[in-house]
């Protein structure tokens, strides 16, 4: 799913999408990679540069994630758990952006 959103945000693709204009400028096909040997979560590199950043995400720092998802999917999950899922996944969203700094790391 990070790599759809990712793709969606950057244009880069594995082996899909814009292919460029004739000529193949500004082709996508083969700039996302899975499973990459790298550093961080993620890794941006211009490709006329060659400079890059990477990028780390720690939700964990401000919200437990699966626990929140598990309180609704997983075995255990109430009705009244199920019932207020859209809202507690909302304030967990919430929580996430207004702790940016702590949960999304830049590394240059």
């Amino acid at each position: 799913m990070v790599g759809c959103v990712l793709s969606n945000i950057t244009g880069a693709t594995t082996d899909y999408g814009f292919g460029g204009i004739p000529g193949g400028k500004f082709n996508r096909h083969g700039l996302l990679f899975y499973e990459a040997d790298i550093d961080t979560d993620i890794c941006f590199t211009r490709l006329d540069t060659g400079a890059s950043v990477g990028v780390n995400y720690h939700p964990h720092k401000v919200v437990n994630p699966m626990n929140i998802l598990m309180s609704d999917i997983g075995e255990n999950a109430t009705e009244e758990d199920k019932a207020s899922f859209p809202v507690r996944f909302q304030k967990m969203v919430e929580t996430l952006f207004k702790n940016k700094e702590t949960v999304i790391e830049i590394v240059k």
